[in-house]
């Protein structure tokens, strides 16, 4: 298959399975899964963003180092601002917030390791699509938890009587539906990848169709001025 000519590189999807994986028993609601995974993709996207400074005496060992320290000191911030805000649902999760360090280092592993330049490129269209994904899936998969596992969605109730599945918040069952998810996830970027392999076969071959057409006619102007 077309796929088979890149299949030395690395799927993102597989980055953002890793990512969710971390921090899955803690998102089982909407609202936990929109704030960890804002909380996620700005610490992922700074951090990033300060790598690409120091670019020149950040090699790739000494990337990790800096991602790890500006994470957790981000965090840490994080958790004295919460406590001062002082909003319930807030200062429910805070004691959690230090698990979104492992997703943040999960979704940098690309260009933390595989990354010799971390450019402008890269930054605002690669990763940000990797984030974009992580976030959308892991939306995804706490709504379904949460629907399965208390009956709600968004805290309201969706069924009346239906109170949830316990095995919902178990945490085999939690990992069953990111690898279902994964997989679903990654037919479409596959076919996604095909079409556009195959759109830039097809481009390239009309712009030689194109080149040898314009040659011949080169040619036979030439053979006309002899």
């Amino acid at each position: 298959m077309i796929r088979e000519q890149s299949r030395f590189t690395i799927n993102p999807l597989y980055i953002v399975a890793v990512a969710m994986c971390c921090i899955c028993s803690i998102c089982t609601t909407f609202y936990q899964a929109l704030f960890f995974g804002l909380v996620t993709v700005v610490i992922a996207l700074f951090t990033i963003n300060i790598v690409s400074f120091v670019e020149r005496i950040a090699d790739k060992n000494l990337r990790a180092f800096i991602i790890a320290i500006l994470s957790a000191t981000i965090v840490v911030l994080g958790e004295y601002v919460i406590e001062i805000i002082g909003h319930e649902f807030l200062l429910a999760n805070v004691d959690s917030l230090k698990w979104v360090l492992l997703s943040v280092v999960s979704l940098c592993i690309v260009p933390t390791y595989f990354e010799t330049r971390l450019t402008n490129r890269y930054y605002f269209v690669n990763m940000f699509y990797s984030l974009f994904a992580f976030l959308v899936m892991l939306i995804v998969y706490s709504v379904i938890i949460e629907f399965l596992g208390y009956g709600t969605f968004a805290g309201m109730v969706v069924i009346e009587g239906f109170a949830g599945f316990t095995f919902a918040m178990q945490l085999f069952f939690q990992l069953l539906l990111i690898g279902v998810m994964v997989i679903i996830a990654n037919i479409i970027y596959q076919k996604s990848e095909d079409r556009k392999m195959q759109f830039d076969l097809l481009v390239e071959k009309y712009k030689i169709q194109i080149k040898r057409v314009l040659t011949n006619k080169h040619k036979k102007k030439e053979n006309s001025y002899e």
